[in-house]
Parts: C-alpha cells; sequence; structure tokens
C-alpha cells in the first residue's frame, strides 16, 4: 500500500450531500492544517495531501460534544479504491457555539506511487444524526523528481503544531522535506542546498539569506536507504504583513533545481 494516513483552474472540488443538514464548506487542499491554502493539486512521490473542510449542520449534546467520524478514500483513474481508513468514533467540542468544526484528511503519497490521476475523497458522518456528507479533490501525482514536499509552517520547533497566522513577537519553523536527490559516486552521499526567499505583498524580496548544505562533511552522515531528507528554517517574526515563503532545493552532483514551493504567511500585530 503507497497511499497511507498520517494548476488552480485543473483543481476540481464536489461535495455530495446525502440530503441532510450536514454540510461541508471551504474544501481545499492545504499545507498543513491548519495551514495556508494549496493552490496547486500536482503533487509528487513522497509528498502529503491535505484536505480541509468545515463541518457544519451537525448535532451536538448540551455539553457541546459531537459525535462523528471520518471516512478517507484515495481512488485511481479507474475509479478503484486504491486506499480507504476511517477515524473510528470521534469526539469533537463546540464549546464557542460557532457552529463549525474544522477538520481535515491526511493522506502520505508513498515515494514508489505510480504517477497518475487520482481522488481523495473525505466522508464525514454525524453519529447522533446519522447523516453523512462527502467531497473529494482530483490530485495528479508527478513523475519522480527532485521535490520539496511535505511542507508546512509550523508554531514549534518538533513541527507538531501547524498555523495558517502567526503574530509578531513569534518564530515560524518552515518544516519540509526533499526527495529525487542524486548521491555523489564517490561518497555514496547526497550534495544538496536548501534556500528560502521570503517575499511582501508587492513581490519584493524582504530576505534571501537563508540557507544550508547537506554533503558529506556534516557530522551526520545519511544512510544509504534513506530516500527523504527532512530539514526546517526558523523565522523570527518582528514584522506585521501578508507574506510568500518560497522554498526550493538544488541538487549540487548534477546542478538540477527543484519547482520553487510557495506558502502563504499572514503575520498580526497583537493589539
Amino acid at each position: 500500500m503507497f497511499w497511507s494516513p498520517a494548476a488552480l483552474a485543473g483543481l476540481l472540488a464536489v461535495i455530495t450531500p446525502d440530503q441532510s443538514g450536514l454540510k461541508m464548506d471551504n474544501l481545499r487542499l492545504t499545507y498543513g492544517s491548519p495551514g495556508p491554502d494549496r493552490a496547486s493539486a500536482q503533487v509528487f512521490p513522497g509528498d502529503e495531501v491535505f484536505l480541509a473542510f468545515e463541518l457544519k449542520g451537525f448535532k451536538s449534546s448540551e455539553g457541546g460534544v459531537t459525535k462523528i467520524k471520518l471516512t478517507t478514500e484515495v481512488m485511481g483513474k479507474d475509479g478503484k479504491t486504491e486506499y480507504k481508513q476511517d477515524t473510528g468514533d470521534s469526539q469533537v467540542l463546540d464549546l464557542f457555539g460557532g457552529g463549525r468544526h474544522f477538520l481535515h484528511t491526511r493522506v502520505d503519497v508513498g515515494v514508489k506511487t505510480p504517477p497518475g490521476s487520482y481522488k481523495v475523497k473525505i466522508t464525514a458522518l454525524d453519529l447522533t444524526t446519522k447523516e453523512s456528507i462527502s467531497g473529494e479533490k482530483d490530485v495528479t501525482l508527478l513523475e519522480p523528481a527532485l521535490a520539496v514536499v511535505k511542507t508546512a509552517l509550523f508554531t514549534d520547533q518538533a513541527m507538531r503544531a501547524t498555523s495558517q497566522v502567526f503574530g509578531v513577537g513569534q518564530p515560524v519553523f518552515v518544516g519540509f522535506s526533499v526527495v529525487g536527490f542524486a548521491r555523489e559516486s564517490s561518497t555514496n552521499h547526497p550534495k544538496l542546498k536548501m534556500e528560502l526567499v521570503v517575499k511582501d505583498d508587492k513581490g519584493a524580496v524582504v530576505t534571501d539569506k537563508p540557507s544550508f548544505l547537506v554533503d558529506a562533511n556534516q557530522p551526520e552522515k545519511v544512510p544509504a536507504n534513506v530516500q527523504v531528507m527532512p530539514g526546517q528554517f526558523k523565522l523570527p517574526l518582528n514584522k506585521a504583513g501578508n507574506f510568500t515563503v518560497e522554498l526550493r532545493a538544488t541538487d549540487l552532483t548534477n546542478q538540477k533545481s527543484s519547482q520553487p514551493v510557495v506558502l502563504r504567511l499572514v503575520v498580526t500585530e497583537a493589539k
């Protein structure tokens, strides 16, 4: 099993209600969840797919508890189910009375997954009313290549919690991985350069300094069987505004560069 949990004009979203009051809004691909929207539905082997949405019209107990079950399916071009899993019976809280839950599913794409067209489908079942609703996105899995994958904006260095809005004075940890790299023939070790560029809302470069190398001189060697190389940048935030973060990897063994990955970063001023 290659799928496991854990261009914009071509992006298709389909929401299928079960003739009920249950609603699924703002179905979208994201970088992490919560996280910035992912404009492209094209992914590389070794990446991950986050499908986020808002659930409304559910039934809650007096204590604000909603009992739901989420089922994730991945289907190939022929409609055959390649992967399916549900969360089991889960409870989410509506303590503020907002009447909506922000939910997501995450699918890991194995490095050996065949390229092609897939559908990622999420079904939400209200276990109290037995009402359900489904939504799906088309995803194109590209041929293996040098690529920056599994990108997200984290609030912590351990990269456990993601966010889509940050505050001035708070650091953001930009997490990512690199796949599709070659190895030097003499050392059997990758030689990579990771670069980050931050731009403001007008497209002007704020900083392009952060970068680091992975090569045979580093203290910890990369095992020969490793196909996914993780990395992280830390950005102290000292200015409010709307920014974009661009990530790119260069393989110094063959001078190939990856496509840039662009994430929207919103920084607010606490008042």
